[in-house]
């Protein structure tokens, strides 16, 4: 679900809250998130981000990579599954098989203890959620990062 809401002096921002925060969508604050995730996962995974961003399927570990980047959008992020899709010029539908690929993983130990990891590292560069926040209902509100 998406809405416009004030962002303060007359300005306003299309927002999604999908039950992981409130967040801007879309634009260069969407595209920027994205690079971020790209550049952890290529960096944890040893993969490169042209691999990630393969316009084919490439190869299974560039592939688990990219659906690592997906899981960690939608989940960790909040982005909804076709801005995902948008923004990596893939099917909404491609984007959640690879979410529900990466959730069925979290089984393993070892794949678990790297998306934590993975997760860790969003935090420590302070790339949270953003919510929206205003003192009355009425009022404008604001975008702020979510603390944990």
């Amino acid at each position: 679900m998406s809405a416009l809401v004030q962002i303060g002096d007359g300005a306003s921002a299309r927002v999604a809250n999908d039950g992981c925060g409130v967040h801007p969508i879309g634009g260069s604050f969407s595209a920027g998130r994205l690079d971020k995730v790209i550049e952890i996962v290529a960096a944890e995974t040893g993969q490169t981000r042209g691999g990630i961003l393969c316009s084919t399927r490439g190869s299974p570990r560039s592939s688990e990579a990219r659906f690592i980047v997906y899981y960690l959008m939608n989940t960790s992020l909040g982005h909804p599954l076709s801005e995902i899709g948008v923004l990596m010029r893939r099917d909404r539908t491609s984007v959640a098989n690879g979410v529900q690929i990466v959730e069925g993983r979290r089984d393993d130990e070892r794949f678990d203890t790297l998306i934590k990891r993975l997760e860790d590292r969003l935090s420590e560069v302070r790339l949270l959620a953003v919510r929206a926040t205003g003192a009355a209902r009425s009022g404008p509100k604001h975008l702020v990062e979510a603390g944990r």
